[in-house]
């Protein structure tokens, strides 16, 4: 892709993030919490931005995966596959209404 403007096969920009939950008492997590605001903010600067070129930015959860870094962590209830498919039903249902916005893997919406 020589420019994101010129991309021929869509007009949608999906960054992956993360919602957890903070705890103020403890900083062993701060860097975490200030990339994932960092993404957060991104995503809704670039939404606005990019709006005059008709270019949809949305920040996406992709779910709880089953993947080897959560296999100790309980039990995740998606496959990589279903939530890939899930994620790609819902970049097709995306509008411009959506700009700015978070959803998760099934396009539902999650308060920032």
């Amino acid at each position: 892709i020589s420019s994101i403007f010129e991309w021929q096969w869509g007009h949608i920009i999906a960054y992956r993030c993360s919602k957890v939950q903070i705890s103020l008492s403890s900083n062993q997590w701060l860097d975490q919490f200030c990339f994932i605001s960092a993404l957060n903010m991104l995503s809704k600067c670039q939404s606005l931005h990019l709006a005059k070129d008709e270019i949809l930015c949305v920040a996406l959860h992709p779910g709880w995966i089953q993947t080897d870094m959560t296999s100790s962590m309980g039990s995740p209830p998606l496959t990589t596959e279903q939530s890939l498919q899930a994620i790609l039903n819902t970049l097709g249902r995306l509008s411009e209404k959506n700009a700015g916005t978070f959803v998760n893997w099934e396009g539902n919406l999650i308060p920032w």
